[in-house]
Parts: structure tokens; sequence; C-alpha cells
């Protein structure tokens, strides 16, 4: 694509192009990546037809003013500032703002109709950490090896279409039967592959089969890589 050289160009590319990818980063920033933001042509036909649509209510709303501004006369040219701040908020403020409303409208209709509704989660793997609750981790590996963690604020899973990893910012002992033990003291976390794990198990702290949640600082600990 070339460098728009004239007036027209830009508020083409401001109305008909911008917009749309602004609206589809907002939303898999905020929501995560579905099946469909995978293939980049599906991902490039999804914005340009969301930047057609919100060019066309800019032109039904103020088409007097774009049109005027295509041609370099009009308000909008004789006032560059306030001109660029209205430039700013269509292309930025608005498809953000939309694409916010579009997501707490479709979690409150879900919540709404939860038992009748198809949850669009990609995977039983990004349902299980999407919350982001703090728990014990204990993943049983394909070789019957038992790892266990605390997933706590600041530990991290990943999310579709990336593989199954999490890192668990403590690490714990646990027995050959998976009964979780005293935190490692001179650990900093384990990062573990789950692809080809058996059983991926939360345990709320306190509960039956895990120990309280960890207090020490994790400053004096180290980071261990585990791959299953």
């Amino acid at each position: 694509m070339s460098i728009p050289s004239t007036s027209t160009q830009l508020l083409i590319l401001l109305l008909f192009v911008v917009p749309g990818f602004v609206y589809q980063g907002a939303r898999i920033n905020m929501r995560g990546r579905r099946p469909a933001d995978v293939e980049f042509s599906t991902r490039l036909i999804t914005a340009m037809v969301t930047s057609a649509v919100f060019g066309l209510l800019y032109l039904a709303i103020a088409g007097s003013l774009l049109v005027e501004a295509a041609n370099g006369e009009g308000w909008l040219i004789s006032h560059p500032r306030l001109g660029a701040l209205i430039a700013l908020v269509a292309m930025f403020g608005i498809p953000a703002a939309v694409a916010l409303v579009d997501l707490s409208e479709a979690r409150l209709w879900r919540k709404l109709t939860a038992r009748a509704s198809y949850d669009v989660t990609p995977t039983a793997w990004d349902k299980a950490f999407q919350e982001g609750q703090e728990c014990f981790v204990r993943i049983l590996t394909a070789n019957n090896k038992w790892i266990a963690g605390y997933y706590g604020t600041s530990s991290y899973a990943s999310s579709f279409p990336e593989k199954h990893e999490v890192y668990l910012e403590w690490g714990f002992e646990i027995d050959e039967n998976g009964r979780i033990g005293k935190a490692m003291p001179d650990s900093y976390g384990l990062v573990v592959q789950c692809d080809g794990a058996v059983l991926i198990e939360m345990l709320a702290p306190g509960t039956p089969g895990a120990p309280e949640a960890p207090e020490e600082p994790r400053r004096r600990r180290r980071l261990r890589l585990t791959l299953s």
C-alpha cells in the first residue's frame, strides 16, 4: 500500500481501513484469540468489512464535513487541531469503545443464557484459566509423573492458539500418589508444558489434598523449567 498523498486518500485510509483493524485488535487483546482469528486472510477480511461499516456510519453522520475535507476545504481543514482530535477519536477511540461494549454485552448475554447458549471459548484449557483464580495445580504427565505448583497473581497460562503451557510461581513437593507437600524453598516457580498431560487438577488452598496458600517472598527462589 502506497503512502496517501492527497487529503482524499488520507480520508479513505482513516475511515475505511484503520477503524476495523483497531476494533479487531482491541477485541483480541481483551478477549483472546478465537479459531477464526488464527488465519491472516480471515482477520484481514473481517477488519476490512468492519472498517467499511465504521466508514459508512461516519459518512451518514457527518457526510458533508467529510466530503469537504476530502476536497481540502471546510471546517475540518480550517481547524486542523480539532480535526486531528476528531480523527484520533474516530480511528482509535470509537472502535476500541465499541469493542469493549460488544464484549461486555456478549459476556452478560452468556451469563443470562448460560444453560442454552454456546460458549465460544476455543478450548477447555482457556476455559479453566480464563478467570485467573488462585489455586494449587497438580499435573499428571504422560510418563506418570506428578508435578505440583501454586497458580497465583504472578502466574500465567498460555491461550489459544499457543501450546498449553503454564507458569506456576511456586513449586511444591508432591509424592508418587499425587499428595502435595511443602513448598520447595529453592524454587522460583515452574514452567510446565502440558500438551501431553493426562490430568490437570485445580485445588483451592486449604481444601482436602491442598496446603494453605504460600506467603514466603519469591525473590529468593529460582525458576525451573519443567518439560512434561
